[in-house]
């Protein structure tokens, strides 16, 4: 698969002293007390989901093959140790929960480098500006791609992370610019692009909108910003989906946010304004509810799951979003690593693709609309034939 598409002809040019200064941890702002009190009653809540998942499966018949974490997200892996660092964690990690994040971006915050198989610190380390301070210039290029994106969306849709958790990157037109902050850049100029945010935007009612594989909300942030009216529903393992309720909480604390457990299925319906945080073991409830979704996502973590659990989302999202919502989905072509194509698979599922791209670098793989129905005047195409 081709990794990136070029904006325009001209080269990538590295912006390292030309004026740019770097947002630091010491020009971050702290999160209060209270924001800290509600981490830590996410994270006893948490960790009480994760120890009944087991029975709670067994009770109500649910396929452990489907609904606890395999694929790229194993039981033990690198996820864990960033989870158990942040669960057990006080206010100095909380505080900087950012940097303990880097499975679900690909890109460590501490090192402004991949992350591969890198360590992951049950505390912040000592001295971190310092290493940032001589590491900045290795991450200039990003100010660069920051700028040919976001010369094409008008400035309500330029991204920017709050200075907070430990959101370290270059300052670009007041923007907070990192690996991170590009990633979900070029997801907003996608959406934009096809028309999904204007459409959110203009519906008279609550736009609800489903994530599955949110990270740690980063998106989910963005989108709110722009679409202030939705009811986002967040569905992923327990283990991660801390750090999403976390961080968008902390974030978004005056919206009528709610985590689900087996206690609290009715708020399900909830269509106010908000996020709700579902672990994955209970996606069924979101089926069993009837909800209605206008838009579906996922980006990167379907081609990390297995076949049957692409398989699993797949028809749930197709149920959800009836023959009048759409899913947008972009993940990378997982096969050189052992892993999956999930747009293979989706295409057995919805009848309906769109390719998109224009003009937006998509350094995160190839992206798609899907559909059961021709539910936007889209120029759609059957399935197979982006294949």
């Amino acid at each position: 698969m081709k990794r990136g598409r070029r904006i325009g002809a001209t080269p990538m040019k590295t912006l390292s002293g030309c004026g740019y200064r770097y947002c630091y941890l010491a020009d971050q702002r702290p999160i209060s007390g209270r924001a800290y009190r509600e981490a830590r009653r996410l994270c006893g809540q948490v960790a009480g989901l994760v120890a009944t998942r087991d029975a709670h499966l067994r009770r109500t018949r649910r396929d452990p093959a489907i609904h606890l974490p395999h694929g790229n997200w194993e039981l033990g892996g690198g996820l864990y140790a960033a989870y158990a660092a942040v669960v057990a964690g006080g206010y100095p990690v909380i505080n900087r929960l950012r940097l303990f994040s880097q499975m679900f971006t690909g890109h460590h915050l501490m090192t402004l480098a991949p992350c591969g198989g890198t360590f992951v610190p049950r505390a912040v380390p000592d001295g971190l500006d310092a290493r940032l301070a001589a590491l900045a210039h290795t991450s200039a290029h990003e100010i660069d791609y920051y700028l040919r994106a976001s010369e094409h969306l008008p400035p309500e849709l330029h991204v920017s992370p709050p200075d907070v958790f430990g959101e370290v990157g270059w300052i670009v037109g007041g923007a907070i610019v990192n690996h991170d902050t590009n990633a979900y850049l070029e997801r907003v100029a996608l959406l934009a692009g096809c028309g999904e945010l204007a459409f959110l935007n203009h519906l008279t009612r609550t736009p609800v909108i489903l994530e599955v594989g949110p990270g740690y909300g980063g998106l989910a942030y963005h989108l709110a910003k722009i679409v202030p009216s939705t009811r986002h529903i967040l569905v992923d393992i327990p283990e991660s989906l801390l750090f999403s309720a976390i961080y968008l909480t902390t974030l978004m604390g005056e919206r009528d946010n709610v985590l689900i457990t087996p206690d609290n299925l009715h708020d399900l319906r909830k269509d106010t304004p908000g996020f709700t945080f579902v672990p994955n073991h209970l996606f069924d409830d979101c089926l069993a509810a009837r909800l209605e979704v206008d838009l579906a996502i996922n980006t990167l973590s379907m081609s990390e799951m297995t076949e049957p659990q692409v398989g699993y989302y797949a028809e749930g999202i197709a149920t959800l979003l009836g023959r009048a919502g759409v899913f947008f989905e972009q993940n990378l072509d997982g096969r050189p690593d052992g892993l999956l194509d999930a747009k293979r698979l989706l295409a057995r599922r919805f009848p309906l693709c769109l390719p998109l791209g224009g003009d937006v670098w998509t350094r995160q793989g190839a992206a798609h609309l899907w559909a059961n129905a021709p539910a936007r005047p889209h120029a759609w195409r059957a399935s197979e034939s982006v294949m």
